[in-house]
């Protein structure tokens, strides 16, 4: 974090032993702000709004760390970095803005935050990446929409949030992590042709999907990818993947693919329920 630090030497730092001065219940940070050093603000509870200055660059490590009265995190739109939990455990921010630069949200940014229900991405935001955790426990989140720019959502980023809903997959999105949807409210899901990767447990229990077509370009289904998902019918897969895990679906669900194909040996060695696809596949790669 110094490397960091010192790229601002001519600007303000707070920091741990320099925080005191600054802190109470409606705070106005100073206009000439780069950096808010890890931990600063970090358990200081009585603080029930910040307003930040279009110079802030940097929010290092669990700046804003049980911050429990926190109520908004509007970022200016110039912070280029964002540390590992920054806002998390902030149990009553119910809305945050992320500035359009950062291309990575951290690990466990707004982590547990429970009552966190409107966040807001600019339209031309740089983001590529979702880091573990990032949004875990985040239970009143039911909608959020993601820049097309970003490629990977990392393990458990989603976790337990169990009201998304309205979650518009991004359109260059290549790998979703392990746990990373893990009990989330998903009615239907609508995946990107750009989508490669899936991992173990990906969408474990989604209790709410009915139907899933995956996109040909799918080349990894971990392990219990759709497992638990009770009433999920049907799973279709119109090409042969190059890696299926264990137990991919409950023993209810149908598999729907082509005869003769990859997922058709594999439900025939699972004794998985199987429904064939009409006419010829799409493009061939029997193995």
């Amino acid at each position: 974090m110094a490397v960091t630090t010192q790229i601002f030497t001519n600007r303000l730092t707070i920091s741990p032993d320099n925080v005191s001065r600054y802190v109470q219940r409606d705070i106005q940070l100073p206009s000439d702000l780069a950096v808010i050093e890890a931990e600063a603000f970090s358990n200081k509870r009585k603080i029930n709004s910040v307003s930040f200055p279009d110079s802030l660059r940097v929010i290092e490590e669990k700046a804003f760390f049980n911050c429990t009265s926190l109520k908004e995190a509007h970022l200016p739109k110039r912070v280029v970095k964002l540390g590992i939990g920054a806002f998390a455990r902030c149990l009553t921010l119910e809305k945050a803005t992320l500035p359009s630069v950062v291309t990575i949200i951290p690990d466990g940014l707004f982590a547990y935050n429970g009552m966190l229900h409107n966040i807001t991405i600019p339209s031309d935001s740089k983001l590529k990446i979702i880091r573990p955790g990032a949004f875990i426990n985040c239970n009143a989140l039911s909608s959020l929409v993601l820049p097309d720019s970003v490629q990977r959502i990392h393990s458990r980023a989603f976790y337990r949030c169990k009201n998304l809903e309205n979650f518009p997959f991004p359109k260059n999105l290549k790998y979703i992590g392990e746990e990373a949807f893990y009990f989330c409210g998903f009615p239907e899901l609508h995946l990107p042709d750009s989508l490669v990767y899936i991992g173990k447990a990906a969408f474990f229990k989604c209790t709410k999907l009915i139907s899933v077509v995956l996109p040909t370009s799918v080349k990894h289904i971990g392990s219990q990818a759709f497992h638990g998902c009770n009433r999920l019918k049907y799973l279709e897969i119109r090409h042969n993947p190059e890696f299926v895990g264990k137990e991919i679906i409950n023993r209810q669900t149908t598999i729907r693919c082509y005869k003769g194909s990859v997922m058709d040996k594999y439900c025939q060695e699972n004794e998985l329920n199987v429904e064939y696809l009409e006419g010829e596949p799409e493009f061939s790669i029997w193995k």
